[in-house]
């Protein structure tokens, strides 16, 4: 038999490498989880398998948390329904800037004929479900307060972003006429020169109108 000598020994280590702590580990396994003592990828996979697994480092891979569960309200977008109506994730949520962001860069040149489907879309844009809505822009003024606008005062009025004008129906104009104010013009289908958005409103001793505004 051979005897080992000391200088046998350091012949020997510098012929064979010498593994640190951590490499042994990850040969051996059996880590805690520190990052001194990782846990090898097969404790962390058979932790996970049986739901022991709470976090800790992860050889190669770092910290590796436990699984989290998020829960909540998403503020985000919403969705169209079947009839193209947004509808808000939390329903009450509304945005008077994007509202009236969506109305003016829609806005024609001239009238379409379709000022209430263009006032609906930007409510609905600023996160309102219109689902239950009218027909005629003349009814807007009924219909409005179920969703959350109150009729302002006329007299001595300034109008304010996201204000909705509401005009009952005259001769030649049986749906009447609604429009909003962006702040610097007031818009329907189309860019109005005033809030009457036409000479028949404008011009006709019968025309009525309603302001509302959003609570």
């Amino acid at each position: 038999m051979k005897k080992l000598t000391r200088k046998s020994l350091s012949e020997l280590a510098i012929m064979m490498p010498i593994l640190n702590e951590i490499q042994q580990k990850k040969i051996v396994g059996g880590g805690d989880g520190s990052i001194y003592h990782p846990y090898t990828v097969a404790e962390f996979d058979a932790m996970c398998a049986n739901g022991t697994w709470n976090g800790g480092y992860v050889e190669d891979w770092g910290y590796t948390y436990a699984d989290v569960t998020v829960s909540g309200s998403y503020g985000g977008s919403g969705s169209y329904d079947s009839s193209g109506s947004y509808v808000s994730p939390s329903g009450n949520m509304y945005s008077i800037n994007n509202a009236v962001d969506f109305l003016t860069n829609n806005a024609n040149d001239s009238s379409t004929g379709y000022c209430a489907r263009s006032v609906r879309q930007a409510i609905e844009a600023g996160g309102i479900s219109t689902e239950g809505r009218p027909n005629s822009a003349c009814d807007y003024d009924t219909w409005l307060p179920t969703i959350g606008f109150s009729a302002v005062d006329s007299s001595n009025y300034t109008p304010q972003v996201g204000d909705i004008v509401v005009f009952e129906a005259i001769d030649g104009h049986p749906y009447g006429h609604i429009a909003m104010y962006n702040g610097q013009q007031w818009i329907s289908d189309f860019v109005q020169i005033d809030m009457y958005g036409g000479s028949a409103y404008r011009n006709d001793s019968n025309s009525t109108y309603t302001i509302l505004r959003h609570n």
